[in-house]
């Protein structure tokens, strides 16, 4: 909304999904119809837990749609700015790269929209992704995302790819996902020796990047808050 306003567009935000037609049966889609006709949106932004949301509405809406984030599968509005963030700080490019994910990949679609961006947009980067056996991506998401970028590296080993990393991604426990306690409750202690703090930094390279799309739990330490590779 904020980035609407500096724009110069008026904004209408809807998040109280209790008040809306869908928790009395109403299509997604036809909610969307009646709203865009009632508000004359001319661009509609849209965080939906449905992965398929985005090109649901896209069949019936005349809009443009921005996705910004759909279930565990994409957040390509995300990607946007941590490809551009990162480019930045390498000079423009992200070619030849070593980009490390590490955490939950199961459920990051923050990840999966920035592996297919990288892959369309850069050459020779490598994509490692690091994550306890309980977080894994399934191999269905993993062939997906290789049909974007070939070169993607799985591993439960920190120090097998730390020492070689560009940037270095850390995905929280993505626990929204979980609607059992003691399945969240495992994820936590799963992550906790992938935990990142300022013993990692031993491991890395000096100009290694070390990133996080928020919100942030214990994943990354504070203290790594002020270090000047943190962005």
């Amino acid at each position: 909304m904020s980035a609407a306003a500096i724009q110069g567009a008026s904004t209408m935000f809807r998040s109280e999904i209790q008040n809306m037609s869908i928790v009395k049966g109403e299509s997604l889609e036809y909610t969307m119809i009646a709203t865009q006709k009632c508000t004359v949106a001319d661009l509609l932004v849209i965080r939906h837990p449905d992965n398929d949301a985005p090109e649901r509405l896209k069949k019936v809406l005349s809009v443009p749609i921005v996705n910004a984030g759909a279930g565990v599968d994409s957040h390509p509005t995300q990607a946007l700015l941590d490809v551009f963030t990162f480019a930045e700080r390498f000079g423009g490019s992200l070619d030849g790269k070593v980009i490390t994910f590490v955490g939950d990949s199961k459920n990051s679609r923050t990840m999966a929209s920035f592996i297919r961006l990288v892959g369309l947009t850069t050459k020779n980067t490598r994509i490692n992704i690091v994550a306890p056996e309980g977080m894994k991506s399934s191999e269905d998401r993993i062939n997906d995302l290789k049909n974007y970028h070939k070169n993607i590296y799985e591993t439960t080993e920190t120090d097998e790819v730390y020492s070689k990393t560009d940037i270095l991604y850390v995905i929280r426990p993505q626990l929204e996902w979980s609607k059992d306690l003691n399945e969240k409750e495992g994820q936590q202690k799963m992550m906790q020796p992938y935990n990142v703090d300022l013993s990692t930094l031993q491991k890395l390279q000096s100009h290694t990047l070390i990133a996080n799309a928020l919100p942030r739990n214990s994943e990354l330490s504070t203290d790594l808050d002020t270090h000047k590779n943190s962005v």
